[in-house]
This record gives C-alpha cells, sequence and structure tokens, in this order.
C-alpha cells in the first residue's frame, strides 16, 4: 500500500493547500480519491472515498513516540486517536500516553510529546465510518469546519427503520408504530459509535412503556410459550403482545414488581452509592458533591 504526504494527496485533488482559503472543505468525493479506514462494528480495514479536504489554521506540532524514541506520528493537538485500551478516541492535547491500534490490528503503545514548531493544519473527512489510518495509526475524522450541520453540529445521530410493528389481522390489520435503531455517527461529546433501539408509537411517540415491555421478556422475567402465549409464575397470563399491555393495564401491581425485578436485574449502582443503614441505626450523613484531528503531516491512501 502506498503511502504519501498530505501535501501529495492535496494535489492529486488538484489542490494547493497553501493558496487554499482557510476552515472551507473542498468537496472532492467525485474524484475516486480513496483511503484505508476501520470498521469499529466488523473489526476490519475497508478502503473508503475521501469526501472532502480541508487547510485550517496553524498549530503547534505533537509526536506520537514509542518508548524507544521512535516517531509514529506528526499531528496537531486536536486530532483524535482510538485509544484500543479504553476503546474510544481522544484529543492528543488531553493525553500523556495511550495505546493506538495500527493498520495490522496490532497495539501500539505511544508517549506524547509536544514540539516547539507550528505548522499548517489540513485534513479531510471520509465516508462511512467516519476514520482513516495515517501513518498506519487509527485516526478520527475531525470533520472540517463550516456551517453546514454535518460540519457544524457535535453530535449526529443516523435513524435506521427495523420492522413495521402492527395489531389486528386480515383486512383490520394497521401499522401502529415502527422499531427503530440510532447510532451516534459523530460524537465530540463522547465515545462515538454508540446503538440504541427503541419503538415509536405513531401519534405517541418514543414509547418508553414499550421498551420496558420488550426488556421484560428479553431478560426472562416474563416466558413465551407457543402459539404467542406469554408467561408469568409458570402461568398463562396474555396471548399476543397488545393483550399482554392490557394485562399489565389490569394488573399494575404486578407491573409495577416486574419493573423493580428489571431494574435490579440490569442497572449496576455507582462503586460510590451510599449504603442505608440498618434499622435503628443513624446513617453517616451525606457527602457532598465536590463535582458540582487534524493532520500536520502525512496520511495513508
Amino acid at each position: 500500500m502506498e503511502l504519501m504526504t498530505m501535501e501529495c494527496l492535496f494535489k492529486k485533488a488538484n489542490l494547493n493547500w497553501k493558496s487554499m482559503e482557510k476552515n472551507i472543505p473542498y468537496d472532492v468525493s467525485g474524484m475516486g480519491i480513496r483511503i484505508r479506514s476501520y470498521n469499529h462494528q466488523t473489526g476490519s480495514v475497508e478502503m473508503r472515498q475521501v469526501l472532502s479536504l480541508v487547510r485550517k489554521g496553524d498549530s503547534a506540532v505533537y509526536e506520537l513516540v514509542t518508548k524507544a524514541g521512535d516517531i509514529i506520528l506528526k499531528c496537531s493537538g486536536g486530532h483524535r486517536i482510538w485509544d484500543e485500551e479504553a476503546k474510544e478516541y481522544h484529543h492528543i492535547h488531553e493525553i500523556e500516553s495511550g495505546t493506538a491500534l495500527n493498520s495490522s490490528g496490532e497495539k501500539v503503545e505511544f508517549l506524547v510529546r509536544k514540539t516547539n514548531s507550528v505548522e499548517p493544519i489540513v485534513d479531510l473527512e471520509v465516508e462511512g465510518n467516519a476514520n482513516y489510518f495515517t501513518n498506519g495509526i487509527l485516526s478520527h475524522n475531525t470533520t472540517p469546519g463550516g456551517k453546514a450541520l454535518k460540519f457544524y453540529a457535535s453530535v449526529r445521530l443516523k435513524f435506521t427503520k427495523l420492522k413495521a410493528l402492527e395489531e389486528g389481522s386480515g383486512d383490520n390489520k394497521q401499522k401502529v408504530g415502527v422499531r427503530t435503531r440510532v447510532e451516534a455517527v459523530k460524537n465530540k461529546t463522547f465515545p462515538p459509535y454508540r446503538r440504541g433501539e427503541f419503538i415509536i408509537t405513531f401519534g405517541k411517540g418514543i414509547d418508553d412503556e414499550a421498551a420496558v415491555f420488550q426488556a421484560i421478556i428479553e431478560t426472562g422475567l416474563v416466558g413465551t410459550k407457543a402459539g404467542g402465549w406469554y408467561t408469568l409464575d409458570g402461568q398463562n397470563i396474555a396471548r399476543g403482545l397488545p393483550a399482554l399491555h392490557d394485562y399489565y393495564a389490569a394488573n399494575p401491581a404486578v407491573y409495577e414488581r416486574l419493573k423493580a425485578a428489571l431494574r435490579a436485574k440490569t442497572v449496576t449502582p455507582p462503586a460510590d452509592a451510599p449504603v442505608s443503614a440498618p434499622a435503628g441505626e443513624d446513617g453517616p450523613d451525606p457527602a457532598e458533591d465536590p463535582a458540582a484531528g487534524d493532520l500536520a503531516e502525512t496520511g495513508e491512501v
């Protein structure tokens, strides 16, 4: 696989980064420029298209060096590197060391060293995975500047319709909602690529109760049997989801008991959570809460 400097990458796109207007992304999606990227879901390296290139301001240069002193990457402080141990991206200026991931799937321990050099920042945006390998090190798109939503937003979510939810049968069947998946495809405030699923009921919105119903079933608090039956404590209680919802509505005490059991089964209290004092003893006074990627040098294509 050929290595080239960022300057050569811009030249391939017929751009001279020295004369480019700052913070204006240039669309190169139609030029067929591809770069190695990493799919976090499958754990595989893929070739992905470069969508845009941008020339930013000047920045102090940081070096990522091995414990032996070998330089593995030069970049700006805003560059974001994947930490294989923490399983998240970090801005270089925020850390002193870490464990990077290279394009061979190997962990590379590094130290961060700030230099006295100042160089222009050039960056790129990659489709799909929103990351790329530079000098063999996995880096995240900083998403070039600009006021368009995809560049300006700190968080971008991707919604995918999984299946339609229907009630009734035959001519009386009608769609009442959709099961939806949401994925954070860009997140500058929290580790990205987190996923969640929920139900949207037409005329109501996100159905919190439906999510609780589904979790109760998935955790086995309510059993299932052939023929669409749902069981509790070995007894059939409802046939079909609508009937199960009606059962909960008619038996609120049972529903609250199942919710409490679900919470106990799925929610882990924080390690510093206060412990209730035994009956007849005074507990301690509650403690006060004290808390109230851009590239400078090279890219790999």
